[in-house]
């Protein structure tokens, strides 16, 4: 009687129209995500919206030429992308600072993602409705997904994630027609592609994914020379991209080079990284923000364990069945291409030996994997009694649909605090520099100063430790100026507290490194002005303004105006 049941649910699955699925995976993933919907802005957000200078500016030469100034350094990783600055510009002029309705534009997006993969598994599985819609669901659940849907700055992941499949299934949709049809959709799907490109670096993969389709998809042998005429057009739009970038930033592709002696570490990091994504996909129970890879550690065993891992799943195609093969080998060749451009061979640097691994960077391979494992654990159920299969089938996508659900509300929970968020990340990356300074000043925002002071003296440590290692290196510079705001922030965090003499010697120490800061000489001057010295406030005050740095230079002469008004004896000294 029980397996009746599972057999109607099946069958009832196989029938659903598109409305149906549309339903079901926006109450699911409305469930997974309505805790994030009224979470604030918080930390990148405040940058890339609240603080960015040209917010309100909707000219498509101020949204490139800004993408462009603010990624001038070669020591940190360079983006270009112009279409995630102009939406950011357009939400701001509708959404205004209502941070609920830049979430809810997050879960819309994730949603039509999720829409998009069905849609596409279908026109490539046609034959496989359930797996597919479990793939398109899982993928819409799963926690590892939090880091890009519940923060408003992880837009950048779902934005060109969402070109990239609407390019995908127009470059298929493009093989199914003839004539101007055809023509259209194929340059429709190259739009989308450039709009992909334009969003993140990490979409100049698609032509590879789109060649691995037409090698596992034997339907589309036949076409196969159009398809490979029409890849080339792909092919050249990477290439113009690689060359506009050589042109904005002096290079594209040499910062692989750029710290030669740690090319080959960063290689043997490879090993870990991949086996830490694909942990995540299976055991997502330490998800956290700022996810390194410290590049320093021992390789042999994640290389043992890979290569143990990799003969696995080669055994696992071999002894699939022919339908199933091509299936299995598109989910591995996905997974591998995708991540390709953030394995850290083009180097994703997060502070001294340690590379960003971050969870969002399996925003779009993570449906590799899970085609992958959909199409392995379908093949191995139904391999034996059918109305099993069907039965554990099922309840293995309602399982694991829960579970995804479950651990993915409790996951959103940590971005309503940059606190509570920062916390967490320490629990798991302690020798992290950057994070102890985001933790520290999360705690000066709620004027819990000795919390604060303490991250900054643990921060200082590190980064006293990553300086003495580096002189001489072109990161030297790089962890002077990080040392430089360490010394300042707490100079800050004394001041608050009322002891003047701390908060001068930490600001003291911050112009010593870096004597051209304005802003610190100001700081310096107004805890002289609480300690009634008013000739050493206007000193430094007259420090500042002579340096000419904006804005912080135009505050000290308003500072110097006010106290010249109430000691009128001062110019003649400071002259």
């Amino acid at each position: 009687m029980k397996d009746y049941l599972y057999i109607s649910i099946y069958r009832s699955l196989k029938g659903l129209r598109l409305a149906h699925v549309i339903l079901i995976l926006s109450f699911l993933g409305f469930l997974g995500y309505f805790n994030a919907i009224f979470h604030p802005f918080i930390h990148d957000d405040v940058v890339f919206i609240l603080k960015n200078p040209q917010i309100n500016n909707l000219s498509l030469k101020s949204v490139f030429s800004y993408s462009v100034d603010n990624q001038a350094n070669p020591l940190i990783n360079q983006y270009f992308r112009p279409i995630l600055e102009l939406l950011y510009r357009l939400q701001f002029k509708v959404f205004g600072t209502q941070p609920f309705l830049y979430h809810f534009f997050n879960i819309i997006v994730h949603l039509a993602n999720s829409l998009l993969l069905y849609l596409l598994l279908q026109k490539i599985f046609l034959e496989n409705r359930i797996a597919n819609l479990a793939i398109a669901l899982i993928f819409l659940v799963h926690p590892i997904q939090s880091e890009a849907v519940a923060t408003i700055s992880g837009i950048s992941n779902l934005v060109f994630t969402l070109f990239f499949l609407l390019s995908f299934l127009f470059f298929v949709n493009s093989g199914k027609l003839s004539g101007l049809k055809r023509i259209t959709r194929y340059f429709i799907s190259l739009i989308f592609f450039v709009l992909a490109l334009l969003s993140k670096e990490q979409a100049i993969v698609m032509p590879f994914v789109f060649l691995l389709y037409l090698l596992v998809n034997k339907k589309e042998k036949q076409k196969v020379r159009y398809k490979l005429f029409g890849l080339a057009g792909y092919f050249l739009v990477a290439f113009i991209y690689f060359l506009a970038r050589k042109i904005l930033f002096g290079f594209s592709l040499s910062g692989i080079f750029l710290f030669k002696e740690e090319l080959f570490l960063r290689l043997l990091s490879i090993p870990r990284t991949l086996l830490t994504f694909m942990r995540l996909v299976i055991l997502p129970y330490d998800l956290h923000y700022y996810r390194s890879t410290d590049i320093l550690k021992p390789y042999f065993w994640p290389m043992i364990i890979l290569l143990g891992i990799i003969a696995i799943m080669i055994f696992a195609v071999k002894a699939a069945s022919r339908p199933t093969r091509p299936k299995l080998l598109f989910g591995l060749g996905w997974f591998v291409v995708t991540i390709l451009p953030v394995l850290n061979i083009v180097p994703l640097i997060n502070e001294y030996s340690f590379v960003l691994t971050a969870e969002h960077f399996m925003y779009l391979p993570v449906i590799g994997l899970l085609i992958f494992i959909a199409f392995l654990i379908q093949e191995a159920l139904f391999a034996v009694d059918r109305n099993k299969a069907i039965k554990y089938s099922i309840l293995t996508i309602v399982i694991i649909s829960l579970l995804s659900i479950v651990i993915t509300v409790e996951n959103n929970s940590y971005w309503q605090d940059e606190t509570f968020l920062f916390q967490k990340t320490l629990k798991y990356e302690k020798n992290f520099g950057r994070v102890r300074i985001l933790l520290a000043k999360a705690y000066y925002r709620k004027k819990m100063y000795g919390e604060a002071i303490t991250e900054y003296q643990k921060s200082l440590a590190i980064f006293n430790e990553y300086l003495e290692k580096a002189k001489g290196t072109k990161a030297e510079k790089f962890y002077l100026d990080f040392i430089v705001e360490i010394f300042s922030d707490m100079g800050t965090c004394y001041r608050e507290t009322g002891d003047y003499e701390k908060a001068i010697g930490f600001y003291t120490q911050a112009i010593l490194i870096n004597p051209k800061n304005a802003a610190t000489h100001n700081n310096i001057a107004v805890c002289y002005i609480e300690k009634d010295e008013f000739l050493k406030a206007a000193q430094h005050f007259k420090a500042a303004i002579d340096l000419n740095a904006n804005p912080e230079s135009g505050i000290a002469r308003k500072n110097l105006t006010i106290l010249l008004q109430m000691n009128k004896g001062i110019l003649d000294v400071i002259n």
